[in-house]
């Protein structure tokens, strides 16, 4: 999250890798790992939009809601923060 925010638009090339590896990660068997992930996502949105990804952000948001079901609180409560960010970066409309 830190070298995403750091480089800005530097990091538009790497967004769909690293935006890839993040959804292969919510798709782990550790719960820990879930919850790193969703809290990645709400950590680098705004780069995200600084890069012109809405497209990539609305799909992340789309991850983010069908991961609602999570059973773990404390990874339900980093969905919900990653959802929030996504949210507040590129609006409910364009959900």
């Amino acid at each position: 999250g830190t070298v995403v925010n750091a480089l800005g638009e530097r990091m538009k090339p790497y967004l769909p890798q690293v935006c890839g590896t993040i959804k292969y990660r919510l798709n782990n068997k550790s719960s820990k790992v879930r919850m790193q992930s969703a809290d990645l996502i709400g950590r680098i949105a705004n780069v995200l939009k600084i890069c012109n990804e809405d497209q990539l952000l609305g799909h992340l948001g789309v991850v983010l809601f069908e991961y609602l079901g999570e059973e773990y609180p404390e990874v339900l409560g980093s969905i919900l923060g990653g959802l929030k960010a996504v949210v507040n970066v590129i609006g409910m409309t364009k959900m």
